[in-house]
């Protein structure tokens, strides 16, 4: 089974980004975590590479070729991020419990 790798690159130069707001990860947040999390790590083998990339405050726009479907519980478990905004298309907020989960994300 191959390795499913995520490589994160900065948005902008550490220098240039404001001082953090930390903000309280949401509890529906901290559950999909939880519950993907072991899942994808277990079955999937997801890891991340690069994290030193990633800013640890202010702005950063990741965003995925969309290999598979696991795209995207893939970022939801790797996102260190309290207040990210998620784009996904309109057709998923027609399905019931994803469009909760997803308006929970920030999507």
């Amino acid at each position: 089974m191959a390795r499913r790798a995520v490589q994160l690159i900065p948005a902008a130069p550490a220098d240039a980004v404001a001082a953090p707001v930390r903000r309280p990860i949401s509890f529906t947040r901290r559950v999909i975590k939880a519950i993907l999390g072991p899942y994808m790590r277990h079955y999937h083998h997801l890891e991340l590479e690069d994290g030193a990339n990633v800013p640890a405050h202010g702005p950063a726009i990741i965003v995925t070729n969309h290999a598979s479907l696991l795209d995207v519980p893939s970022l939801m478990v790797l996102d260190p991020f309290p207040n990210t905004a998620t784009i996904v298309k309109a057709s998923l907020f027609k399905i019931p419990v994803i469009s909760w989960l997803l308006r929970q994300w920030g999507a």
